[in-house]
């Protein structure tokens, strides 16, 4: 099984290569990562790099088993650069697309310890993406007065997974931040493991069709004035 997926919804890009060897199901993973500037943002040169990782391992585009991109919460450019990319591709060679939410990675990326922490996100306008596994599987969009209320079952200097502009406030609540924006976390890596999870658990092969994935905007989009 040969497994593309990739990331433009958070700070970085995340570009992975899942392959599988069919004879002893072991899988190994080729990952790029690109820091997004002013000049290296990545719309300008996602598919540039996807091309390049297949060719740099003798991949052919049309022999991938499935995509998995991120579809937010997150940069609302880079969720729609992601997910046009990934529809385009995944119509064109007709294979599956399976869409991941940021919150799901972020929440699998501490690894060292393999547990699932909660997450919070800076959502911009006042406003945070809240996710707590324990409680709920759904992202929350609060206000900073509703966040305590939230995460009440956790206790005190446990982990939780933030942006750099959300670590404040965790510690605030006496919480351990791990920011994803400074820590080397394999999200790329995550994301391809989850697809696979994914794809092993889907009942019905429609539910992986491109034209199925939507991006999840919990927070609306700015309106340019």
């Amino acid at each position: 099984m040969q497994i593309l997926v990739f990331d433009t919804s958070l700070d970085k890009t995340y570009i992975t290569l899942a392959l599988q060897d069919p004879n002893t199901r072991v899988t190994t993973f080729i990952s790029k990562k690109i820091k997004s500037t002013e000049r290296k943002y990545h719309s300008a040169y996602l598919i540039n790099q996807i091309k390049k990782i297949l060719e740099e391992n003798i991949v052919d585009i049309n022999n991938i088993d499935a995509i998995g991109v991120n579809i937010g919460p997150g940069s609302f450019t880079g969720i729609r650069v992601c997910l046009t990319v990934a529809k385009v591709i995944a119509q064109q060679i007709n294979t599956r697309l399976i869409g991941v939410s940021s919150c799901e990675i972020l929440s699998k990326a501490y690894t060292k310890e393999n547990i699932i922490l909660p997450v919070l996100m800076d959502a911009r306008r006042g406003m945070y993406y809240c996710y707590n596994p324990v409680k709920t599987k759904k992202i929350q969009l609060l206000k900073c007065s509703e966040i305590k209320e939230f995460f009440d079952n956790l206790n005190q200097g446990d982990k939780i997974i933030t942006d750099n502009n959300s670590k404040d406030l965790s510690k605030s609540l006496n919480l351990d931040p791990l920011s994803f924006e400074e820590n080397d976390f394999p999200l790329g890596d995550i994301l391809a493991e989850i697809t696979i999870s994914k794809l092993q658990t889907a009942t019905n092969v429609s539910r992986c069709h491109w034209s199925i994935v939507k991006p999840l905007y919990i927070q609306t989009p700015p309106v340019l004035g």
